[in-house]
């Protein structure tokens, strides 16, 4: 059955996942002017998929895979080689949910993306390598992710896929100082049929070390710095973003009782090329090309046992444009 995409709100900030951004000025929602909205708090508007009446003959292959290897169970109490491989450990996850009217449905490896006869895709590939997994002083982690996901609405096939390649890094300096490290290099791609001003062929790259100080389990401050390169294609426009990003991080808990937090970032954005709406949302996630400032606020508070209030404030400014601010409370009661 195909299916048609509409967008309901707008609600209360907060409560949906998308926003909707006015691109041709002329107060009309349209399909192609609705975006993930960069920060929880900016969701107004919420993704609906409607049946409709029109049928497609479909064979359904759902397929799920977690594969865990941990050689230090066999060999952690061994010496020499055995006990080097042991610090070594394997994370596999493998996820396909296919609909096609191909009828060779028994081979959930087996399907070609580009294909007419592929209806529906949602299809996820992770693997992790943990090097001293356990170790209380250095670890690393090598990732890979690679996801593909594909649709038939009624408006036509949308499809988009990433992958992903990186390297984590853990050290605990001393009982006080954590460094972390991160590196990533991605790609991410989107293609619709009839909304062709949305496609776009991102490669990226990003550098992001991490320094936490916690004297004690109630209070913890970091300082963080990310660096991250963004390419488009040249087939849909070869914009290039550049972004340095400084922030730093508080929390205090108190148990039994509450916590706080707040974060804070700088971020600095060299964007080159054609200023289009879509892609750079995309890149730019919400924010705009020169100086921008983020910021965000946590407070939790346990009323008694089985209530918790939660009161959230996130705000940012963009160079040349107006702050936003964006606040919310919340009580919930346990049971």
């Amino acid at each position: 059955m195909k299916r048609e995409v509409v967008f309901q709100g707008p609600l209360d900030p907060g409560q949906g996942s998308y926003l909707w951004n006015d691109l041709n000025d002329d107060k009309i929602q349209q399909k192609n002017e609705f975006f993930l909205a960069s920060t929880p708090r900016e969701g107004i508007y919420n993704r609906v998929l409607l049946p409709t009446n029109e049928f497609e003959r479909a064979y359904t292959n759902i397929y799920n895979q977690v594969i865990f290897i941990k050689p230090e169970i066999l060999l952690g109490s061994k010496k020499g080689v055995f006990k080097l491989l042991s610090y070594v450990s394997d994370r596999f996850t493998y996820r396909i949910d296919k609909k096609s009217n191909e009828e060779n449905v028994y081979n959930p490896f087996q399907f070609n993306f580009e294909s007419d006869s592929l209806l529906s895709l949602n299809n996820s590939i992770l693997n992790t390598v943990y090097i001293n997994r356990l170790g209380t002083v250095f670890g690393v982690e090598l990732n890979y992710r690679e996801s593909n996901n594909r649709n038939l609405y009624v408006s036509g096939k949308e499809s988009r896929a990433s992958l992903l390649r990186g390297v984590r890094t853990r050290w605990n300096i001393t009982n006080h100082f954590t460094l972390n490290t991160e590196y990533e290099e991605g790609r991410d791609m989107a293609n619709s049929e009839n909304f062709s001003d949305r496609n776009f062929d991102i490669l990226s790259r990003l550098i992001k070390p991490e320094f936490f100080f916690q004297p004690g389990i109630a209070f913890r401050f970091g300082l963080n710095y990310e660096y991250k390169e963004q390419q488009n294609s040249e087939v849909f426009g070869n914009q290039f973003s550049k972004s340095n990003n400084m922030g730093t991080e508080i929390r205090y808990n108190v148990a039994q009782k509450g916590s706080f937090q707040l974060n804070a970032n700088y971020i600095l954005i060299d964007f080159i090329g054609t200023n289009d709406p879509a892609i750079t949302q995309e890149m730019l996630e919400g924010l705009l090309p020169g100086k921008n400032a983020t910021w965000n606020l946590l407070y939790q508070r346990n009323l008694g046992k089985y209530m918790q209030l939660s009161v959230n404030y996130s705000g940012r400014q963009s160079e040349g444009s107006n702050i936003v601010h964006l606040g919310g409370a919340q009580v919930r009661a346990f049971f």
